[in-house]
């Protein structure tokens, strides 16, 4: 998508384990992530699994816990997630601890047989 959208000298494309690949250093306006928000207990999942699914929300945990160390000051998450198939209270549970306000930014529906809701949320620190 950089190479067809002719912004190789404005991206930059790492890939690792959530912040693993950054500097300790690293600092963000946003950092944005559509979250595998379906939650399952089943341990051992694929990579095409961990791409829908988390389990026990544990990546989606560490997102958020370790987020204010790659933030600038009044930086903020992006987090696209689903309320109709995810645990939002979990969502909002793990914010509420790391110490983040959520508020809905975006929403849209699926047209599907069964309609899925899909949403933006924004996160800030509070303070």
């Amino acid at each position: 998508n950089v190479k067809i959208n002719g912004v190789e000298k404005k991206v930059t494309v790492l890939q690792g384990d959530i912040y693993e690949p950054l500097a300790k250093n690293d600092r963000f306006d946003t950092i944005y992530w559509n979250t595998p928000f379906g939650y399952v207990e089943k341990e051992g999942l694929s990579l095409l699994e961990k791409a829908v699914y988390d389990s026990r929300y544990k990546t989606t945990h560490r997102f958020i816990s370790e987020a204010k160390e790659h933030l600038k000051p009044r930086g903020r998450l992006l987090i696209g997630f689903s309320t109709t198939l995810g645990r939002y209270d979990l969502l909002e549970k793990f914010l509420e601890e790391a110490g983040f306000s959520i508020k809905l930014i975006s929403k849209t529906e699926s047209v599907e047989t069964h309609p899925v809701q899909f949403e933006i949320f924004e996160a800030v620190p509070l303070g």
